[in-house]
């Protein structure tokens, strides 16, 4: 499997979002259960999955509420922070595309 880059592992979607949100604990489920021995990750992950999959809904719970009570107040705000997740990204890939240009010279 080839290196993620790390422009490949921003997550664009508002953290306040469904989608955002279990990017997030996914990822830091993945950080947890990466363990070099097979058997201790199998085991972390029969105990970190059920949680990640309860937290994840109770948090959706959170959001919903949230959404109902500011979610079209904050329309705006949440479109220019997706705005600068993207150029983060943008810039990320462009410093990636400078350093394998410089490293094939």
């Amino acid at each position: 499997m080839s290196k993620q880059l790390p422009s490949e592992a921003v997550i664009i979607q508002a953290p306040m979002s469904y989608t955002g949100l279990t990017k997030r604990t996914w990822r830091l489920a993945r950080k947890l259960t990466s363990w070099p021995n097979v058997w201790v990750n199998v085991a972390c992950w029969v105990f970190v999955a059920p949680l990640v999959i309860g937290l994840d809904l109770a948090a959706w719970a959170c959001i919903t509420i949230w959404y109902c009570a500011f979610g079209v107040c904050l329309v705006p705000y949440r479109l220019l922070r997706r705005g600068d997740r993207n150029r983060k990204r943008e810039k990320l890939q462009h410093r990636e595309m400078l350093d394998a240009i410089s490293r094939q010279r």
